[in-house]
């Protein structure tokens, strides 16, 4: 609005006259010289000079004021807009300036008092009614800020500015078509009104109208290709349709524009979060914060930030800072019972979700956090109602879906869980946790193939997501492709070297895979991690003992076990006869008793301990607990083929060639039952039927020398005396090759001292017997040897050079070991 000029018409009115240009005349008109230049500093301090002398000019007050609200000194500036009131109450002018001070404070509700106090003095001035329409379109009052813009066009037919907002205020009414008009005569008016296209893209926006929208704002850039205000509608548009990268971009150009505005940064912090650039985001959060401690929403964004990169803790700080500013900031609560939740403090998080649902009243995503809680609390009930509350107002809420499908997992509601995961996937397709839980799902159904589809996806998705590993793993263990599983499982390892069910994992998969050590050096690192691993002692003793032979590292595992667990009458049954391998004999035996002890119903452990009593000879006890466990076991094989040993060893022929062929019914592969079987036939004399029985035997077990020595014996009766010697030379290197590898086997060392008997090697013989006696064998041993060996060899060959006196080496040896 312009200046007063008549108040200048005494300046200079005598041009003849002597200039004194520091009288209060001159120092005006310098004043109002700068202020028209926009030289608004220098304006300023004319006219602070002037009123040091000239106090009632209300006009010099004025525009002291309004220079200081263009350098935004609005303080002193209304207090100099007050001073010219309090001189000239009816001046319009400053009633208007101080009107415009107020709006540039955001003051809108004051800014109309003043515009309507200028009004009852410039009743004619279309910029006041302009300015007033502004400001009741700010205050909301909309239906009266077009009366007011009204007002002015029709005082000024061609005001652009008032036309063009006044098209801006019927899009903010819904009136489209009319807010349109204007804005299109506007540009009419003047084509270069980048203002004008900026509104009507904004109001494209809103009516979800992108390409237009986009369109609009592009042709306000190319008037202007600076403006900041669309650089940030459309920012938020391009965020809205989910175009993250063009959106950050905009917001980094307004950034030049707007560096200390905390909302900028607080945007970009949003479209960083929503680009999954955490940190990035943190940062401008952060700035933002800076900016603007107080600004709630924020603080709860970056308290979900920080939830999503796990520092619980400073997610709980900030959260708890945006409830403290802003009380019913409902995400707020409700992020912060998510972050409970995840720390697994379930009281405060259902706290906290609760007073969340008070404010955001039912929100979907609310009753879906508290749905998982209850799940987590198996309170299933109240968890499915939470979440079909949450899927009724959204019924393709993803993360519901998913979640809902887990509960009903939980609940062997297996069929519901996949229809929830096949719904989330259908929603979101890479929704990386959902597809994770449906291949676990699928695993668990057994659906293989779909099961590692589904975690291949997850693993494209994200390289280094820990689960899908494991879970892929578990898939090839499922399958029995243990060297598929294994690769799964050490890069696993490769980052959580921590993982117990990794390392046990892999340590089974090894086992599975034949690779005995690496089970052990696996089951080594989990009891490192663990070391009270009952499971992980077990494996590893059953490794040590039957597959590793290293019988005392097996029984200090057993022993360890047991410390922990002394109620698993299966390892107490493995000690027993790891013991007996040790020939400890009567420490098997106790073994035995505690296992039966324990498990009056274990085969097992029975058929153990008759073993035991066998080797001591104890007949009658082996027979009573072969006995038992057969009556508890009565198809297994192994145990029919003790039993028939026992009825041998006694004697009892025909019920030892019943328990045998029983026993070869159920396992016909088994090549000692077949050897067994066949001396059963030789002591009955039936030469062929022993001979098919070692044929078989030999079939199934060429490397074992018993076998060939049995049909080396009954070649020898039947006259067959080359293929006799041909069977007793492989018997022979059979058992000399073992040996080497299991030189401590006192049975197989008095056996290889028969088989060079029988073939006329006696001083060889007798240095064999020599040499295992100065290993100091158990008694059993030297029993075993006489009664099982050479008096078997002396009834179908009495007289056989050398057995005599092989028998009284081993009866004198047995004597002095009972005197001693």
């Amino acid at each position: 609005m312009p200046a007063q000029e008549s108040l200048f018409h005494k300046i200079g009115k005598n041009p003849k006259d002597r200039l004194d240009f520091s009288s209060p005349d001159m120092v005006l008109s310098r004043g109002y010289l700068f202020e028209k230049e926009g030289n608004f500093a220098a304006a300023i301090q004319e006219y602070r000079q002037y009123i040091l002398t000239e106090t009632h000019n209300a006009w010099v007050f004025a525009h002291l004021a309004d220079c200081l609200r263009e350098q935004g000194k609005y303080d002193e500036a209304l207090q100099f807009f007050e001073q010219a009131l309090d001189i000239e109450n009816q001046y319009g002018w400053v009633f208007a300036q101080r009107a415009l001070t107020y709006i540039q404070l955001e003051n809108h509700a004051e800014a109309l008092v003043n515009l309507l106090e200028a009004e009852k003095y410039l009743p004619a001035d279309e910029w006041l009614f302009a300015m007033k329409g502004e400001t009741l379109r700010e205050l909301g009052e909309l239906v009266e800020a077009i009366e007011a813009f009204d007002q002015a066009i029709q005082l000024k037919p061609g005001y652009v500015w008032a036309l063009a907002h006044r098209g801006r205020t019927y899009n903010e009414l819904g009136h489209y078509e009319k807010g349109f008009a204007d804005l299109e005569d506007a540009l009419q008016m003047d084509p270069q009104y980048a203002w004008a296209y900026y509104c009507m893209g904004e109001a494209y926006r809103k009516q979800n109208k992108t390409k237009l929208a986009l369109a609009a704002y592009q042709k306000a850039l190319d008037i202007l290709p600076d403006y900041p205000w669309v650089f940030s509608a459309r920012g938020q548009l391009y965020q809205a349709v989910r175009d993250f990268p063009k959106a950050l971009k905009d917001f980094n150009k307004l950034l030049a524009f707007w560096p200390e505005d905390a909302w900028v940064h607080a945007v970009r912090g949003d479209i960083l979060e929503q680009m999954n650039r955490l940190q990035e985001a943190v940062t401008a959060y952060q700035k933002a914060l800076s900016l603007r401690p107080d600004y709630a929403w924020v603080h709860g964004r970056l308290g979900a930030v920080y939830r999503s990169q796990g520092r619980l803790a400073d997610a709980i700080t900030s959260l708890s800072l945006a409830i403290s500013l802003e009380p019913e900031y409902g995400t707020a609560w409700g992020e912060r019972g998510e972050t409970y939740r995840q720390m697994g403090n379930f009281d405060l998080a259902l706290a906290d979700l609760n007073q969340a649902n008070q404010y955001l009243n039912n929100d979907e995503w609310i009753l879906a956090v508290r749905g998982e809680i209850y799940r987590g609390q198996n309170q299933f009930d109240l968890a499915l109602q939470d979440f079909n509350a949450s899927l009724a107002i959204d019924p393709r809420y993803d993360w519901a879906l998913s979640h809902r499908g887990r509960l009903y997992r939980d609940m062997d509601r297996l069929e519901d869980a996949l229809m929830d995961f096949n719904a989330a996937l259908q929603t979101k397709p890479n929704y990386i946790w959902a597809l994770y839980q449906r291949g676990e799902l699928l695993i668990q159904m057994d659906r293989l193939d779909e099961a590692e589809t589904d975690l291949q996806k997850v693993l494209e998705l994200n390289p280094h997501y820990h689960y899908a590993f494991e879970s892929m793993a578990e898939l090839y263990m499922k399958r029995r492709e243990y060297h598929q599983a294994i690769i799964y499982l050490e890069n696993v390892l490769k980052n959580q070297v921590d993982d117990i069910w990794a390392w046990g994992q892999l340590a089974l998969a090894y086992e599975k895979s034949t690779q005995f050590l690496q089970a052990v050096q696996a089951y080594s690192s989990l009891l490192d991690l663990d070391s009270n691993n009952a499971w992980a002692l077990q494996r590893r003793a059953l490794l040590y003992h039957y597959e590793l032979d290293k019988i005392d590292l097996a029984i200090a595992d057993y022993d360890s076990y047991i410390a922990l667990n002394p109620n698993n009458g299966v390892v107490w049954s493995s000690r027993g006869v790891a013991k007996k391998v040790l020939f400890d004999y009567h420490g098997a035996l106790a073994d035995f008793n505690q296992a039966i002890l324990l498990d009056n119903q274990d085969s097992w452990a029975y058929a153990r301990r008759a073993q035991v009593q066998r080797t001591l000879r104890n007949y009658i006890a082996a027979m009573d607990d072969i006995n038992l466990a057969l009556s508890i076991a009565p198809q297994e094989a192994w145990i029919l083929a003790i039993r028939g040993l026992i009825y041998l060893l006694t004697g009892q022929y025909e019920p030892a060639l019943a328990d045998y062929t029983r026993a070869l019914d159920l396992e016909k592969w088994n090549s000692w039952s077949w050897d067994r079987k066949g001396e059963v036939h030789v002591n009955l004399q039936q030469w062929d039927e022993a001979l098919e029985c070692f044929n078989q035997s030999i079939a199934f077990g060429e490397k074992e020398n018993i076998n060939f020595f049995n049909r080396a014996i009954v070649q020898r009766i039947l006259g067959n005396m080359e293929q006799s010697e041909k069977d007793l030379q492989t018997a022979i290197q059979n058992i000399k090759d073992y040996l080497v590898s299991q030189p401590g086997d006192f049975r197989s060392q008095f056996n290889l001292a028969m088989f060079l008997l029988f073939q006329g090697n006696l001083t060889t013989a007798l240095e064999q017997i020599q040499f295992t006696l100065q290993q100091n064998p158990p008694s059993y041993f030297i029993e075993e040897a006489i009664v099982d060996n050479l008096d078997q060899m002396n009834k179908f060959f009495p007289g056989l050079d050398g057995i005599a006196a092989a028998k009284k080496i081993l009866q004198t040896h047995l004597s002095d070991f009972k005197d001693r």
